[in-house]
């Protein structure tokens, strides 16, 4: 079980760079028992102070909410982990994201969907790659 935001480090990075958490969660790891903007705006602090990243990049009110994390490029240069696979196309998603309207549950569980296949063609390729050795 997760019960703070060096946890969901730990366990983000035992997933391969990326995770997905309710908001509910997230909440609870900032001690709070209510969601509203500012509970959500620490949330978002207390990510970035950890170097995950989230989607949406504005934390939802909805304590049901998916919210996808990685690792942030940052934090994988400085540690020497590999990023998340395609934390470039997230980075991208959430710039966009950041200018359009907010996403949808449904946009929030396809990036997940994406980075899980990510990491499958990433690990066929890495196999392929010492079977030809």
């Amino acid at each position: 079980m997760i019960d703070n935001f060096d946890e969901l480090v730990d366990w983000v990075n035992e997933n391969g760079g990326y995770a997905y958490r309710h908001v509910g969660h997230l909440r609870d790891y900032v001690g709070k028992g209510r969601m509203g903007v500012n509970v959500a705006g620490a949330i978002s602090d207390a990510l970035a102070a950890v170097d995950l990243s989230h989607l949406p990049v504005t934390i939802p009110l909805d304590q049901t909410f998916p919210v996808v994390i990685w690792r942030s490029v940052a934090e994988a240069k400085r540690t020497g982990l590999p990023h998340a696979p395609a934390a470039g196309a997230i980075d991208l998603l959430r710039e966009i994201a950041a200018t359009a309207q907010p996403m949808s549950r449904a946009q929030v569980w396809s990036t997940h969907t994406l980075l899980n296949r990510s990491a499958v063609v990433a690990q066929m390729a890495a196999s392929a790659k010492e079977g030809a050795r």
